[in-house]
């Protein structure tokens, strides 16, 4: 990453504080000491990102955001049970100069500009769908980079294959529209995908509506994958929260190849958030 000199860097960060406040005047950014869970608070700052995998031991999510919109997942996600149940959290804090400094439009032109990281830019990110093709994972395998998705796409609802573009106009807030993803593992899959959104908060939440499967092994049953997305806007960072939950036996190879294929997506969904500005 091209460094930015401290000058510039002072100035391009008057430049986004203004777009940031921009919009969200009526709003004040939410406190990570009181967004955050206590027990990792600590730990989490330190480091700037934590990951958890549910267990038996440890069936629920622990790193939820103390938000109402993040605290769905609870709720959304069953807990992992002995051979039956995969679940894994991650959260994540993103410092906004940092998504400006990685942005196409500051790399492609390293000077002075105005660079959108608001949260109504968080918003047109999470409603486009059809950035997620070609996103890669890193396969522990192969040892490589490898294209996950190798289409993804809105549609009109389940059972549609006819392409759509991206919904971008319209409130967030309570909308639910369907999209098609299609990649190596699993074939074409269409998820429903549920949103809240207030000023400093949205919340995306998706579902697969038919069976996945791996070949023809029925690997996760409809309804039965929740993977959910929280964004919250914390003033010069935002508090990123990405989990998935997939109910399938936990057995043989199988197994290993569904938590493999499953922690993929997880990466995915985080990285097809961040890159995008």
């Amino acid at each position: 990453m091209k460094k930015i000199s401290e000058s510039r860097k002072y100035l391009l960060s008057a430049v986004v504080v203004t777009i940031l406040t921009c919009g969200n005047l009526w709003s004040a950014p939410l406190d990570a000491k009181k967004v955050i869970p206590g027990w990792a608070y600590d730990k989490f700052m330190a480091n700037k990102e934590m990951s958890n995998r549910l267990t038996v031991d440890y069936p629920r999510p622990a790193l939820v955001p103390l938000t109402d919109y993040a605290a769905k997942t609870r709720s959304i996600f069953g807990p992992v049970q002995k051979d039956l149940g995969y679940g894994i959290e991650k959260l994540y804090l993103i410092d906004k100069m940092t998504l400006v400094e990685n942005s196409a439009a500051y790399k492609n032109n390293p000077g002075v500009q105005v660079v959108d990281v608001s949260m109504k830019a968080v918003e047109k990110v999470m409603r486009s769908h059809s950035k997620m093709k070609g996103m890669q994972y890193y396969s522990n395998s192969r040892k490589r980079y490898e294209t996950l998705y190798l289409d993804s796409y809105r549609v009109s609802g389940p059972g549609s294959k006819e392409k759509l573009p991206d919904l971008l106009t319209g409130s967030t807030d309570g909308l639910t529209i369907w999209a098609l993803q299609e990649d190596k593992s699993m074939g074409k899959n269409i998820y429903r995908v549920d949103y809240s959104m207030n000023d400093n908060q949205i919340f995306m939440q998706m579902t697969n509506v038919d069976d996945i499967y791996f070949g023809i092994i029925k690997g996760v049953p409809k309804e039965k994958l929740k993977i959910v997305c929280s964004v919250t806007d914390l003033g010069d960072s935002y508090l990123v929260y990405v989990a998935m939950y997939g109910e399938f036996p936990q057995m043989g190879l199988m197994e290993k190849k569904m938590n493999q294929s499953l922690n993929a997506r997880l990466e995915a969904v985080y990285k097809w958030m961040i890159v995008q500005f």
